[in-house]
C-alpha cells in the first residue's frame, strides 16, 4: 500500500513538473524508429514512452503560474495612465505634460 501511494506521488510530480529525461540511460538501436528521445527514461518515475512534446515544452506548472501572471498584470492590476502614469483614481482632469 505505502509502496503504491509513493509510486503515485511520484508519477504525479512528473505529471505536474514534467518529466526529467535521464539521458546517461539512454538506450540506442539500430532500428531508424527507435532511436533518440523515445528511448530516454525519466530520472524521478522511470517511464520509457514519455511523448516528445512532454519532453520539450513547458510543464503543467509553468504554464499556470504563466496564466495567472498574465491575469494579474494584464486583467486585474489596472493599466497606466498615459497623462499622469497613476493606475488608480479619477484620470479626467491628468494635465499631458
Amino acid at each position: 500500500m505505502i509502496v503504491k501511494i509513493k509510486r503515485l506521488v511520484i508519477f504525479l510530480h512528473c505529471w505536474w513538473f514534467g518529466h526529467e529525461p535521464d539521458y546517461s540511460g539512454q538506450v540506442f538501436d539500430s532500428d531508424p524508429d527507435n532511436y533518440g528521445w523515445q528511448n530516454t527514461p525519466c530520472k524521478c518515475c522511470g517511464l520509457w514512452d514519455i511523448p516528445y512534446h512532454e519532453l520539450v515544452e513547458g510543464s503543467r506548472h509553468y504554464k499556470v503560474k504563466q496564466f495567472f501572471r498574465y491575469w494579474l498584470y494584464k486583467r486585474w492590476w489596472p493599466e497606466k495612465c498615459i497623462d499622469c502614469s497613476k493606475r488608480y483614481g479619477k484620470h479626467n482632469s491628468c494635465i499631458p505634460f
